[in-house]
């Protein structure tokens, strides 16, 4: 059974273990684990699910219902979210009239991928993920106005997938 990331870090160093007679899926670099179970298939299903942990540090259980939530609102970051105003706020001085609602979603996503692309190739002339993130809100809502749900749901698979 495949094992998903850290659910608080996002490692791959993730690992199911036997610890006396019972077992539990750790991660390596935060070090976070389930708690424990009679089986693997049962570990590995609660660290699937992200609800149950423990937090070794302090030793307590943690709960994480994921499956509970409407909207997940705890992972949106305020820094970035400040982050992002910032950055509307000058490309709507420097581009006054909101001219960036007549660019098709497919070409804000493309120059979000640009953004991505200069970001992990080490580029740091400019803020590349915030300015990716301004890109990506871009390309939902040109292709929202323009009726286009199923042509935004099409260009989430292909940049999924990598096809984009």
């Amino acid at each position: 059974m495949e094992i998903n990331p850290c659910p608080m870090c996002g490692s791959k160093n993730v690992k199911s273990l036997e610890v006396n007679c019972s077992y539990i899926v750790a991660c390596d670099d935060c070090k976070i684990e389930t708690v424990r179970f009679d089986s693997e298939a049962e570990a590995i299903k609660a660290w699937n699910d992200g609800f149950r942990f423990v937090d070794k540090a302090q030793d307590k259980e943690i709960q994480y219902p994921q499956d509970q939530e409407k909207n997940e609102y705890r992972y949106i970051s305020p820094e970035w979210l400040d982050s992002v105003a910032r950055g509307l706020t000058a490309g709507a001085v420097k581009h006054p009239g909101e001219t960036w609602r007549t660019i098709p979603s497919r070409e804000h996503a493309a120059r979000a991928l640009r953004h991505l692309n200069l970001f992990l190739m080490g580029d740091t002339a400019d803020d590349h993920i915030v300015n990716a993130s301004m890109r990506v809100m871009m390309a939902f809502e040109t292709a929202m106005a323009e009726g286009q749900r199923e042509e935004w749901e099409k260009l989430m698979r292909d940049m999924e997938s990598g096809r984009l």
